[in-house]
């Protein structure tokens, strides 16, 4: 018997196991997601309801990841049809799969249809240990099945074992006899776990921040890397203009942008810990009146505390003991020259005077 005896659902021509990263703000989980679920405009690989979307942090487990047995709340309500009868809850045991293992039995029970699980920030856990036995199943064949197989714990097989097989019944499937051999088929993939061709994992990673566990080569040889260069999305964040300290009018944010990481890579700062274009969000950047506040709070407080915390002397102009407080009261009233710039001054617009365009202040005639 095969092992898919359902439709095989249509290749999607991308990696099955894919990593997004670059520097902080170069728009990783928005790539991801328009290749995953597309726009308006243009479509992507996946239904947007067969996408699994979690994101791993310092304290994210196995247990979480791919589920275990943990007290389950079980609500039971006393005299059915009674208006007046009492809800209870009840405090039980039971096997609580994880995001993983729910897309896995989804993929499983329905080959015809492509599942993706995406992970944000996936180094910000420890990716072997958050994975555990599941990494082994990342090493995949041609045709998108694990190369190994990996047996099952006997609380998770149990679990498998009600689910997996109850789907076929509740198919609907009208054929006896494939119904029988969707029941078979179903059994027998409770026996052991093996990523289905249909299943699919992508993940984010930025390895510039603080705080983030390293991945081993053995892991990361699993996976396929696709790097978001530092300016890949500066054609999406060229019109916006933010007022700078020195200027009559304003300038662009991706020349502002663009001249600081100059600055950075002249101090010898890695290219992973720049900044993209999506650095500060679009919303942000059409708030004029509070730019520079934000500039602060988000740019510099970033630069100063984490990106050139060993190098500041290199990246900031100001001599002498530097402070959090006078880096910023540099840039409000020095703007690009609170840091060591590089090349030439940013270009302003000019101010808009309300006329229009060829004409000046004079009066015109009626």
């Amino acid at each position: 018997m095969k092992r898919y005896q359902n439709e095989i659902a249509p290749e999607i021509n991308q990696p099955r196991n894919l990593i997004f990263f670059g520097a902080p703000g170069t728009g990783k989980s928005y790539e991801l997601n328009k290749l995953a679920v597309g726009t308006a405009d243009e479509p992507g690989c996946f239904d947007k309801t067969n996408v699994t979307r979690v994101t791993f942090h310092p304290d994210y487990t196995y247990a979480q990841f791919v589920g275990c047995y943990k007290p389950y709340s079980e609500v039971k309500e006393q005299g059915e049809g009674d208006p007046a009868s009492k809800i209870e809850e009840e405090i039980t045991y039971r096997f609580v799969p994880g995001p993983f293992l729910e897309t896995y039995i989804k993929a499983v029970q329905n080959p015809g249809t492509n599942y993706l699980l995406v992970i944000e920030e996936i180094n910000r856990a420890n990716p072997a240990a958050a994975f555990g036995d599941i990494f082994q199943l990342l090493d995949r064949k041609a045709d998108g099945t694990s190369e190994y197989e990996v047996a099952t714990p006997i609380e998770m097989r149990n679990y498998l074992r009600v689910f997996l097989p109850e789907y076929a019944t509740n198919a609907h499937i009208s054929d006896p006899m494939k119904l029988i051999s969707e029941q078979m088929r179903l059994k027998a993939e409770t026996e052991r776990l093996c990523l289905p061709p249909n299943l699919y994992i992508w993940a984010t990673m930025n390895s510039a921040d603080q705080g983030v566990f390293p991945m081993d080569t053995a892991f990361k040889r699993r996976w396929d890397f696709h790097y978001m260069d530092i300016d890949a999305g500066s054609a999406a964040i060229g019109r916006y203009r933010v007022p700078v300290a020195g200027h009559g009018g304003l300038v662009s944010w991706d020349e502002l942008r663009r001249g600081i990481n100059r600055v950075l890579l002249e101090a010898g700062i890695n290219e992973d810990k720049l900044l993209g274009p999506f650095f500060i969000s679009p919303p942000r950047l059409e708030d004029a009146e509070h730019f520079t506040e934000t500039f602060q709070d988000k740019v510099l407080l970033y630069l100063f505390e984490d990106a050139v915390k060993t190098k500041k002397s290199k990246v900031f102009s100001r001599e002498g003991t530097l402070t959090y407080s006078l880096v910023c009261k540099d840039f409000r009233e020095k703007g690009e020259r609170a840091f060591k710039w590089i090349g030439a001054p940013l270009a302003e617009d000019a101010p808009d005077d309300g006329m229009p365009e060829g004409e000046d202040t004079a009066e015109v005639e009626e």
